[in-house]
């Protein structure tokens, strides 16, 4: 018996000085991070580098003011599942215990330029002890359900996003613009309806909400009404709905951020105008999605003021409407040289007040573009060379690089005998000093 009780000792006291080991470890997630400049000095997440053992943990804080996402994995890869939760909004916390030793780098999906990276060491345990592995204690247990409550999980049908309710009693509506059939909501509350047509739900407590969509639903409208568009906090999966447009589907989602790690089947899709317009803080990866069948991109993105994310891989072959696409998205300068843009028919106020956008679009096919109006309007970076376009079916390039006051190549080279407009044509743009003599203009279009 005495050899029991000291051998339960032994084992009592080995484990507890094992336990004794493993330590909490906090990152910050500063305030002001959802602006670009932090990656500077490394300091989105503080510390960006952390160093552990194997069996620490690590408790995120978010003190921005911002919804970001804390993900693992690197923005070129995209996520590996180790961790992610998301969305992450102010004063939350979040944690996760490195069970392996390795590098574990993370980003926010919301604001791509934040990364950070945990590094997990063996764990420097004494020889008496090296060897014995702890049970874990409610501790352990509980860290762990809080971190699969941080990091949920829905079916992968629903199209998904989370509201935010500011008092008791406000409803939020789901317009569903041209949608027929019948769809079900689960409202987040405890409440499931079946509706047709727009949906309406009314909220008892303030607080966030995710909203899961599922059924014959194939389209979402936001843009007829801002005060419902502002409440619209994130998209966090798209799931399996078959969209058959996204005409104005987040127009002035200000607030919107983005979740999502999955992509949205647009294949019967071939409207995007005003997608995201005025929606401010979106700035959502959405590289790797399938846009072959769109035709109508006009103010996809126009006032979107944090967009700035690669877009170089799209097929945009089919698309003949690109008026207004980047107007006011004053944070893009995203290279995009490299597309299709041989069905272009209309790149009016394209890059209007798009006052970062500075790539070379050199290699454009506008040979079918009849409508260049306002396109580098107040576009004050860019300075590229156009020399090589086919302009020769351009009707109209009035006010084309007004107040652009970078703006100083050759067009010597244009065929401009079809324009008939070319009011305010380099009005103010003050860097422009250029030979257009060999221009053949014929007076008042006759």
């Amino acid at each position: 018996m005495k050899m029991i009780i000291a051998t339960l000792a032994a084992v009592v006291l080995m484990t507890t000085s094992t336990v004794a080991f493993a330590e909490q470890f906090e990152v910050i997630n500063t305030e002001g991070s959802s602006v670009p400049g932090c990656q500077v000095t490394n300091s989105c997440f503080i510390p960006h580098t952390l160093t552990i053992s194997v069996g620490d943990e690590v408790i995120w804080k978010n003190a921005d003011v911002a919804t970001h996402t804390v993900t693992s994995g690197t923005q070129r890869g995209g996520p590996d599942g180790v961790f992610n939760v998301s969305p992450f909004f102010p004063e939350d916390a979040f944690s996760h215990i490195f069970d392996e030793p390795g590098e574990y780098p993370y980003y926010c999906l919301v604001h791509p330029w934040m990364k950070g990276l945990v590094i997990v060491q063996d764990a420097m345990a004494d020889d008496d002890n090296a060897e014995t592995i702890p049970p874990p204690d409610d501790g352990d247990q509980k860290s762990q359900m809080d971190e699969q409550r941080a990091t949920p999980t829905y079916d992968a049908e629903h199209f998904v996003t989370t509201w935010i309710i500011s008092t008791p009693g406000e409803s939020i509506i789901i317009p569903t613009g041209e949608l027929t059939g019948t769809y079900s909501v689960d409202w987040g509350d405890g409440t499931i309806t079946t509706e047709a047509g727009n949906a309406i739900h009314e909220y008892d407590d303030a607080g966030n909400y995710t909203v899961q969509v599922y059924g014959d639903f194939t389209s979402i409208r936001l843009g007829g009404d801002p005060t419902n568009a502002v409440k619209l906090h994130s998209i966090d999966q798209w799931g399996m709905i078959q969209w058959t447009t996204m005409e104005s589907a987040f127009r002035g989602a200000s607030n919107m951020v983005y979740g999502a790690t999955d992509v949205p089947d647009l294949s019967n899709v071939t409207d995007m105008s005003h997608m995201f317009a005025h929606a401010h803080s979106f700035n959502g990866d959405i590289s790797t999605w399938d846009v072959s069948s769109i035709t109508d991109m006009s103010s996809m993105f126009a006032s979107a003021t944090s967009f700035n994310q690669p877009l170089e891989s799209w097929n945009i072959s089919s698309v003949t409407a690109a008026n207004g696409m980047f107007r006011g998205a004053s944070l893009f300068n995203q290279p995009i040289d490299s597309w299709n843009t041989s069905s272009f028919m209309d790149t009016s106020f394209m890059f209007l007040d798009a006052v970062s956008f500075n790539q070379p679009l050199d290699s454009w096919d506008v040979s079918s573009v009849t409508e260049m109006s306002y396109m580098f309007t107040h576009a004050t970076s860019f300075n590229q060379p156009l020399d090589s376009w086919d302009v020769s079916s351009v009707i109209s390039t009035s006010s084309m690089f007004w107040f652009a006051e970078s703006f100083n190549q050759p067009l010597d080279s244009w065929d401009v005998s079809s324009v008939i407009d070319m009011e305010r044509m380099f009005e103010s743009a003050h860097s422009f000093d250029q030979d257009l003599s060999e221009w053949h203009i014929i007076p008042d279009g006759t």
